[in-house]
């Protein structure tokens, strides 16, 4: 299967080279830059480098996973692609070419460094017996953070490790995450006031609600985290915390039955830490939230793949055009996700047109009278654009149903006879669906349920009858 997967990544990567080598070669004799020799090169570092990055997506989408100097490596093969294009239409032949020369060694340069680095890491970590706490992830990282939201929707693992927080003692608690880094990092700034320990296990590099409704994390993930780091030999207790949003791709079962570890599942923020080890049922501490910040975050890291998709198409038209859609897209993304909870229009669909249509009409107006600066095709394509965002949004949203996925309406039930007043729909379910009253749990608040699937999957005595339950 592995050889089958490799076969089709490498038929992609040739696809897609061959298509922008073309592409690009045709446009650059067309504008007359330098000679044939001069655009034939430009045409192939051009094509490999967007070769490179379809390769590194189809592992994304075939979920082989990702090594560091992979993710290091796309996004700086993003910037060179830029420098690229800026070269294609500002220099002149001759520093073009010196400049690809340059970059072309700038970049294996890098990627060997890349690979050392990842070696020395993976040395250290084996180093660690003590179990210490790197400090790099206690440490403001604004540039990496940046290019952290910018490239959301591509892994970025760390290794898996078992951390000492404070002044952790075999009696102290254990807390899991997976191995994004931008979560690791935040669980870590969340717990510096703790006494704890840091399970760090396997989610492909992806951020837990993600990676578990992709089936990229689950159990098997958390046993051998438990596993490889000797856990058992480091606390006397037998308990672990789980993050709330893991939970519809987890079998406490299995996991207490191969390891010998209870798990139990912690609040859906890290910053709720506290609140839930002093009362773990309170409501409030379990529910979702997407506060402007978390939408502005999820906003700059959406559009990536549009304009990756407007790359290779204006590849064929004109690149210039791409230097007035893609921040355009971006701010307009930016706009949308702040004001996505006050849209007038609650249904997503029709409020995405009629936005859009909005946007077009103001664009066309304000550049037929004032700039001049945007063509009709550029219009278009932002505003068609837009359209495809807002919907694209709303599978980034912890709160919502993502809206391109048909689906019937959805229905729930609460078989009483054998519900025993667990909580445990209430620990799992980030909606607040669920209420128990008088040791049974019924259904409050049915619109609000995002179909994660985790209420039906934990429920102990199989209580709970969902329509997406296949």
């Amino acid at each position: 299967m592995k050889d089958k997967l490799n076969v089709i990544k490498f038929g992609v990567y040739l696809v897609v080279f061959f298509l922008f080598a073309y592409g690009r070669w045709y446009n650059l004799r067309v504008i007359h830059l330098g000679s044939m020799g001069a655009a034939l090169f430009l045409s192939i570092n051009y094509a490999a480098i967007i070769g490179l990055m379809s390769y590194f997506t189809m592992d994304l989408i075939l979920a082989q996973g990702f090594l560091r100097n992979k993710i290091k490596y796309i996004k700086i093969s993003f910037g060179y692609l830029l420098i690229l294009i800026l070269v294609n239409y500002l220099g002149a032949p001759s520093f073009a070419n010196k400049m690809l020369v340059l970059e072309t060694c700038a970049t294996a340069i890098y990627t060997l460094i890349m690979v050392r680095n990842d070696m020395k890491k993976r040395l250290n970590y084996l180093l660690n017996i003590e179990n210490r706490l790197p400090e790099k992830y206690l440490k403001s990282h604004p540039l990496k953070t940046t290019l952290e939201t910018v490239f959301r929707l591509f892994p970025y693992p760390e290794p898996l490790g078992l951390y000492k927080i404070g002044n952790a003692t075999e009696d102290a608690p254990v807390y899991v995450t997976g191995n994004y880094e931008l979560t690791v990092r935040r669980v870590c700034k969340g717990l510096i006031d703790q006494d704890c320990w840091l399970l760090v296990s396997n989610s492909r590099g992806i951020n837990i609600w993600c990676s578990s409704l992709a089936n990229h994390f689950g159990t098997e993930d958390i046993v051998d985290a438990i596993q490889l780091t000797r856990l058992s030999e480091k606390v006397k207790h037998k308990k672990i915390v789980l993050p709330q949003l893991c939970a519809a791709n987890i079998s406490k079962e299995r996991i207490e039955k191969e390891t010998g570890f209870v798990a139990d599942f912690g609040p859906f923020s890290i910053e709720n830490i506290t609140e839930y080890m002093q009362k773990p049922l309170i409501p409030e501490i379990r529910l979702a939230t997407f506060t402007w910040r978390e939408r502005l975050e999820m906003s700059i890291g959406s559009p990536i793949i549009l304009s990756i998709a407007l790359t290779f198409i204006y590849n064929f038209i004109n690149l210039k055009d791409l230097f007035i859609m893609i921040p355009a897209i971006y701010v307009l993304s930016i706009l949308q996700g702040i004001i996505f909870p006050y849209r007038l229009i609650k249904n997503i669909m029709v409020w995405s047109i009629i936005a859009g249509c909005g946007i077009f009409i103001f664009l066309y107006v304000l550049s037929c009278g004032l700039w001049h600066i945007m063509t009709f095709r550029t219009i278009l394509t932002i505003s068609l654009g837009f359209v495809y965002l807002v919907n694209e949004f709303s599978g980034w949203s912890p709160l919502l149903k993502y809206n391109f996925i048909p689906r019937k309406k959805t229905e729930i039930t609460v078989d009483a006879s054998k519900c025993i007043g667990c909580n445990t729909c209430i620990k799992v379910c980030p909606k607040g669906v669920y209420l128990v009253e008088n040791r049974k749990a019924t259904v409050k608040n049915l619109k609000a349920c995002v179909l994660c699937k985790a209420c039906y999957k934990q429920c102990p005595t199989s209580a709970i009858h969902h329509s997406q339950d296949k």
